[in-house]
């Protein structure tokens, strides 16, 4: 092998991780719409959106939650930025990650509890749960 390195195939260039003052998350006008159809007889396709133009940015550190009513698009939104869902419009990041485009690099930076049996913690408040698991 000659001193030639131009020949060499290069390593796939890895996204830098996010700047000090950049967001940890950020969703930016997402949208998700849901393709289904209703009718048992004379089925026709509908669209639900189950999210609308959500938009806001989490800095490292900072405690967030997401509240709202039944339906409001919650579950849809979190699902979206641990990329269980795609979005069908706008964007989101995670840690400067993308979470249409870069799911693995996204995945290997957080952690989900989904939710479920709350035996144990329905007996403190609301922000004593948001506390306790921010702090796994």
């Amino acid at each position: 092998m000659t001193g030639d390195h131009a020949s060499l195939p290069h390593a796939p260039t890895r996204p830098s991780p996010p700047s000090a003052g950049a967001p940890a998350i950020e969703a930016n006008d997402l949208v998700r719409i849901y393709h289904t159809h209703v009718g048992v007889i004379r089925r026709r396709p509908l669209d639900v959106e189950a999210v609308r133009g959500v938009t806001f940015h989490v800095r490292p550190g900072e405690l967030f939650g997401l509240l709202g009513p039944n339906g409001a698009g919650k579950t849809t939104t979190i699902k979206t930025l641990i990329t269980l869902l795609l979005p069908t419009s706008g964007s989101a990041r995670v840690m400067g990650f993308d979470v249409a485009r870069e799911t693995t690099e996204v995945r290997r930076r957080i952690g989900y509890v989904f939710g479920g049996d709350r035996g144990l913690y329905d007996r403190v408040s609301g922000l004593e749960n948001l506390r306790y698991f921010a702090e796994l």
